[in-house]
């Protein structure tokens, strides 16, 4: 139960990580008092690791399918 918790909660912060990368790469007029070339990169490293930790997330959750898989095979 906590593993679907905690994957839903890893993807919801993915979705969060990305939606704010492209917002401070795509919408400029929201945050007059940065520089651009701050905003630029910050918004690239915000949405880099969300990418990466979509990948984590991912990865995770095939792993906890195959253990699944392997436990109903091992049970049946």
């Amino acid at each position: 139960m906590w593993t679907k918790i905690l994957s839903l909660f890893g993807i919801f912060m993915v979705m969060f990580y990305l939606l704010i990368g492209f917002f401070l790469l795509l919408a400029p007029g929201y945050f007059q008092g940065f520089k651009d070339s701050y905003r630029i990169v910050f918004g690239s490293a915000v949405v880099l690791y969300g990418f990466f930790r979509g990948y984590t997330v991912y990865k995770r959750f095939r792993e906890d399918s195959e253990n699944d898989d392997d436990e109903e095979e091992n049970n049946a």
